[in-house]
């Protein structure tokens, strides 16, 4: 569809990883889709997305639908439930017993339609499944089947769209962990551009004029004038943001929105949440641009690269020599604790 003679491609965003600490690795993953797809169709995309996880209350969300405990939970409540999936979940109350009270909590989450959350203080829900894997690995490794069974069927959701009506993914993390935090600066921010970044450029090898309409979950990040205060992303700073991204001549780059985590946001971040919690397990690490793109494909569903040209990107010195495509090649490209993949795909692009 054209508007004012420019396609429009729009940008869905959700991120994975603990940006404030700076001992973990995190990503922020976007899925890229021309306007005129179902990804943009809202009732097409939910109505798919449920009907694989039918269980879990909408948004499908990965941290839920992940965690080996809440899913088994999630099943033996549906109206629809099996026997099978009843006696997993009666299995998992009794292994877990002493944790009556939590379980008993995510169980009325769930019948409510609400996300199933620990309250402060509680074990989370890893430290939930890592107790049931130890006690009864049996049990654990027949409910990892069910939520690797989601995955994949979201995946296959996914690579079909991507298929079918030229949409994409694409990943951003960083060259040095918890290099985008460098100088108290917004890490989530900085991986945010470096994927905006990157976006844009892959529209920007398409002939014609573009826009690339971003729409991101709602977070709290560092205010640009209130420095070390933290406040809701808002609307007139992340357009301020935006226009000062790099981006080939023709796209232009439009922020549309950030709503928060909840029913009414657009279901195509869902799949970002999806891509955003797979990547993670394979992008933040050392190790070529083959290896990483193959792993990504492996656990997303869809390649992140297209038409000789990775879409993962990196901040720090990776996305610095982007940015000064004339400079020399930096002998600390090959320095302890820079990842390969990132000095790779950045000389790809350069």
């Amino acid at each position: 569809m054209q508007r004012a003679g420019m396609l429009m491609h729009w940008l869905f965003v959700d991120e994975s990883g603990r940006f404030e600490r700076p001992d973990e690795d995190v990503v922020v993953a976007g899925v890229l889709a021309p306007e005129a797809t179902r990804l943009v169709d809202r009732s097409t995309l939910k109505r798919e997305l449920t009907r694989l996880a039918p269980h879990h209350p909408w948004p499908l969300h990965a941290h839920s639908y992940a965690c080996r405990v809440v899913d088994a939970l999630a099943a033996g409540l549906a109206k629809e439930a099996t026997d099978l999936q009843r006696q997993r979940a009666a299995a998992v109350r009794r292994t877990l017993h002493e944790h009556q009270g939590v379980l008993s909590r995510l169980e009325r989450a769930l019948g409510d339609g609400e996300e199933p959350t620990p309250d402060k203080g509680e074990p989370t829900l890893k430290e939930l499944d890592r107790l049931l894997e130890r006690r009864a690995p049996a049990l654990s490794a027949s409910l990892a089947d069910a939520t690797a069974a989601t995955f994949a069927a979201i995946g296959r959701l996914l690579d079909a769209v991507c298929k079918d009506e030229s949409a994409t993914i694409v990943v951003a993390s960083e060259t040095e962990r918890a290099d985008a935090g460098a100088g108290g600066a917004d890490r989530y921010l900085v991986v945010l551009d470096t994927l905006i970044e990157r976006a844009a450029a892959v529209v920007g090898r398409l002939s014609g004029r573009h826009t690339v309409c971003v729409v991101l979950c709602q977070r709290d990040v560092q205010s640009r004038r209130l420095p070390g205060t933290m406040v809701p992303m808002h609307a007139v700073e992340m357009r301020e943001r935006l226009s000062g991204l790099a981006r080939p001549e023709n796209v232009a780059i439009a922020f549309d929105s950030s709503p928060r985590w909840g029913p009414a946001m657009h279901p195509a971040l869902v799949l970002a949440d999806f891509v955003a919690n797979r990547a993670r397990h394979c992008v933040p690490r050392s190790g070529t641009l083959a290896r990483i793109e193959q792993a990504t494909a492996d656990l997303v569903g869809v390649a992140p690269r297209r038409e000789g040209r990775s879409h993962l990107a990196a901040t720090g010195l990776a996305q610095q020599v982007l940015h000064a495509p004339q400079a020399p090649w930096p002998v600390a490209a090959n320095g302890p604790g820079v990842r390969r993949w990132a000095m790779e795909q950045a000389k790809e692009w350069r």
